[in-house]
């Protein structure tokens, strides 16, 4: 049984922080995707580097639609240097080690006998403007402290800033004092070159318990008392763009860049009113999403061109800010013959080296080849062809009838008839997007909202970026209509988008919409 589970069973260790510093504790996740697997690890190898300070079981988790067991241990490191958290069993399932490195003590480093203090420090003293530095506050406390505990925000004048995710808490021994440790990061972007001030942060608590040993005496540590205490102020220099980097191009300093495109179809060979879809993706470490540049050209020679919005996707990790951008468009060839779409060159500052490099998305060689359809017809595309003329002569036919019905209406009218007001003309615009996205028509949808928004000078891209459920109804129309291949579409999702739009105009008629042609 325990055989069969091991060959289907994944067990995986994990830790929250694999750099520490002296006395510091980490927590390490121990997790099985098998709860039924009623095994616990063995954990008696961590007991020669590590020591044991408590732990708990939680036999059945369901995360995103999977169920796991998971055991959380914190531990203690026994020495400083490099360690390794061994490979550990659980019957016959074997975890990957773990490198933890513990920092060395500085000589002479003096003892705090505050029963809670602070301590902020940069991970750089400069940097270039607008790159990362992240900041990390630690709230040390050698005593309880009751939940109430606030620390004022993090503001600074000429700096963005981002909080690097939910607070960290773990235990730290200092001179063979045992502290509680409360753990911030932030990413700070200064946007101008010159010497950042970072402000003292202030932290308030109530204690929760009292401390004997401290120099302050019991009657100052008492439980119940506020306690109010304050970082350091933090100097940061900050160097404007090196004279290397090229004087037209948008300035990025980053960890890491990378760049990648992809065609399809990817084969190179395409036939006239094919859609291509060209999607960019750019990935980058220590710049948010606000401060890149969107890529691909909005006109492409030999091609009609139809881009959706940017879409961007960040996480804030320990390490600071990763940021992902995509980009799609489609392309439609215009005529047979071989065409190009040319080399991307996007040029950025390696802050880990101080160096310039160059990210790059190939040119791409594209031969668009003609179907040869009126060279080539067979007999039965010949029977289709004269099926088609017949019903082409019996619509004329038709169409005939119908101009002479309206001839001798149109003689029983005034010359002159008044014209509609534009709202009418509006309501019924919309009544008709209504009827061809109810009836699922991409093509009479996209018209009609095409010619519903001219009317009211609105910018599609502009409403795009303020309305999300309208972005994504309109990604999901542009796949319907410019996909290679035949898509279903449920109109449901863009007339609800529609009617959101205009109800929330409706209750703030003082914020105009975008115009369609922005200055």
């Amino acid at each position: 049984m325990l055989g069969s589970l091991a060959q289907a069973a994944s067990f995986t260790a994990r830790a929250d922080r694999y750099q520490l510093q002296p006395g510091e504790s980490l927590l390490l996740t121990l997790e099985l995707d098998q709860p039924d697997y009623f095994v616990d690890p063995d954990i008696e190898p961590l007991q020669q580097d590590f020591e044991l300070i408590s732990s708990s079981h939680q036999p059945l988790i369901e995360e995103n639609g999977h169920a796991y067991s998971r055991w959380i241990l914190r531990l203690q490191p026994r020495r400083e240097g490099n360690l390794t958290i061994p490979a550990l069993r659980l019957g016959e399932l074997l975890s990957a080690p773990l490198r933890i490195e513990v920092k060395t003590r500085a000589t002479g480093q003096p003892a705090s006998l505050e029963p809670v203090y602070i301590d902020s420090s940069l991970d750089r003293e400069e940097l270039y403007v607008q790159a990362q530095a992240v900041l990390t506050v630690k709230i040390h406390h050698s005593i309880p402290l009751y939940s109430d505990g606030q620390l004022s925000p993090l503001t600074i004048n000429g700096a963005r800033v981002h909080s690097l995710g939910e607070p960290a808490t773990y235990q730290q021994y200092i001179h063979g004092i045992r502290y509680g440790v409360i753990e911030m990061r932030y990413a700070i972007f200064p946007q101008s070159a010159g010497t950042l001030t970072i402000a003292p942060q202030t932290f308030a608590a109530t204690l929760a318990g009292d401390d004997a040993s401290s120099i302050n005496g019991p009657q100052l540590t008492a439980p119940g008392r506020k306690i109010e205490v304050k970082s350091a102020q933090i100097p940061l220099v900050v160097k404007p763009p090196p004279p290397g980097f090229p004087a037209n191009a948008i300035w990025l300093p980053a960890r890491q860049l990378s760049l990648h495109q992809q065609l399809s179809p990817a084969d190179g060979s395409i036939h006239p009113d094919q859609v291509i879809e060209r999607r960019l993706t750019l990935d980058i470490e220590g710049l948010p999403a606000g401060f890149l540049p969107a890529l691909l050209p909005e006109h492409v020679t030999g091609f009609r061109t139809y881009s959706n919005p940017v879409e961007h996707a960040q996480k804030e990790t320990a390490t600071g800010m990763h940021t992902q951008t995509q980009e799609q468009q489609l392309l439609v060839a215009l005529q047979a013959g071989t065409t190009e779409l040319p080399a991307l060159q996007l040029p950025w500052w390696n802050t880990e080296s101080d160096t310039l490099e160059w990210a790059s998305a190939p040119a791409q060689s594209l031969q668009v080849v003609s179907t040869g359809q009126s060279e080539n017809l067979t007999p039965h595309t010949t029977g289709e062809s004269i099926r088609t003329w017949q019903l082409v002569s019996l619509t004329l036919a038709l169409l005939c009838l119908l101009l002479a019905f309206l001839w001798r209406r149109a003689r029983r009218l005034p010359a002159i008839i008044p014209p509609a007001p534009a709202a009418r003309k509006s309501s019924r615009l919309l009544e008709e997007l209504k009827k061809a996205c109810i009836n699922s028509q991409p093509q009479q949808a996209r018209t009609l909202l095409d010619q519903w928004l001219r009317q009211h000078d609105y910018h599609l891209t502009s409403l795009a970026r303020t309305q999300p459920e309208l972005q994504t109804a309109m990604r999901e129309l542009n796949q319907a209509l410019y996909s290679p291949s035949e898509q279903n579409w449920d109109g449901d999702q863009l007339w609800h988008a529609v009617t959101l739009m205009l109800e929330r105009q409706q209750q703030n008629n003082s914020q105009q919409l975008p115009p369609l042609y922005p200055p």
